[in-house]
């Protein structure tokens, strides 16, 4: 009985200093995220000035993709996420035009020895995410695909409505069955 009981407070003394450990994590996660937002904050508002005051074309497409990108930053939505400090925003996204535009930044990622090949669903895929999330995903797979064709290749992104049935809901517990992409219907 003693014994259960010195074994079961270590159990529980583990998973406390655990737990500080991840609020820890957490509070750093949300200083270094608080930080890069002011950072990105300036380049989003430099990039929108140079953009405003340039009548070069080409200039200010680049000033406009650098705004752009400033703006959308999935990772310091990420680590506020993580640190608790944002919360996921799901919205009904259409998944083949945030893939489309998405990836319009990728090519510079993975470099000119990949071709990036996008094939959006022929069918409207709508599905409730985080786009924030979503991006990360889509980035985040792109960036190991770059790194296993270290001689280059071939990467194609491409959008799928998808019905999951029973049988694939029992092994992968976290789904339940039914349309998770799909046409929008109010």
């Amino acid at each position: 009985m003693f014994a259960e009981d010195v074994t079961e407070h270590r159990v529980l003394e583990r998973q406390f200093l655990q737990a500080q450990k991840m609020e820890a994590v957490g509070q750093l996660a949300g200083g270094v995220a608080h930080d890069f937002n002011n950072l990105l904050m300036v380049m989003k508002s430099y990039g929108r000035l140079i953009g405003d005051f340039t009548s070069d074309s080409k200039i200010r497409k680049y000033a406009e993709k650098i705004a752009e990108a400033a703006e959308r930053a999935a990772v310091t939505k990420q680590l506020l996420a993580f640190s608790r400090k944002q919360a996921q925003e799901l919205s009904l996204l259409d998944i083949n035009l945030v893939v489309s535009q998405f990836c319009s930044m990728l090519p510079n990622l993975i470099g000119e020895e990949i071709e990036l090949v996008v094939v959006p669903s022929q069918e409207p895929a709508f599905a409730k995410v985080d786009r924030g999330q979503f991006e990360q995903v889509i980035m985040t797979l792109s960036v190991n695909a770059r790194d296993a064709m270290i001689e280059g290749g071939r990467l194609t992104i491409q959008t799928e409505n998808a019905v999951l049935d029973t049988n694939y809901s029992e092994r992968h517990g976290a789904s339940a069955p039914g349309q998770v992409c799909g046409p929008y219907r109010d």
